[in-house]
């Protein structure tokens, strides 16, 4: 079991950098571990690209019912959001992907993600075990 993140899952619908390589990796693994608000942030990836003309309203919504039917194993924010706020100010990070990594710690899973700000803002924490970038996975 993966945790991945919206930047990964993104890109098994969205041609965009690493898209082959997310591919790939998607075909290594059967299932993976998400925080339910995986299905709003690719919304809201899928509604921006909408809104700039790169795909059509009936694209995002084949996109994101594909997605819903994906095989994910999803996990509640409500018990990873304690957690998800500790690390988020100790890292100087989001909390929805502080999220992440708090589901990948309490799984004892790799967080994959395609993120490389994040992914570099983690490097040298202890943090940094748990995730692996996505272009780093795929090679």
């Amino acid at each position: 079991m993966r945790v991945v993140d919206a930047s990964v899952v993104i890109k098994w619908h969205i041609d965009e950098e690493d898209s082959e390589a997310a591919q790939s990796f998607r075909r290594l693994a059967t299932s993976f571990a998400v925080p339910d608000l995986l299905f709003l942030e690719t919304a809201g990836v899928v509604c921006k690209n909408v809104r700039r003309g790169f795909m059509s309203p009936e694209r995002a919504l084949e996109i994101i019912e594909s997605i819903a039917d994906g095989p994910f194993e999803v996990h509640s924010n409500r018990g990873l959001a304690r957690e998800a706020v500790r690390i988020a100010l100790g890292r100087d990070i989001t909390a929805y992907d502080a999220c992440y990594i708090a589901l990948a710690m309490s799984l004892r899973a790799d967080y994959v993600t395609a993120d490389r700000k994040l992914f570099n803002k983690l490097q040298g924490s202890p943090f940094a075990r748990h995730v692996t970038l996505l272009a780093d996975y795929a090679n």
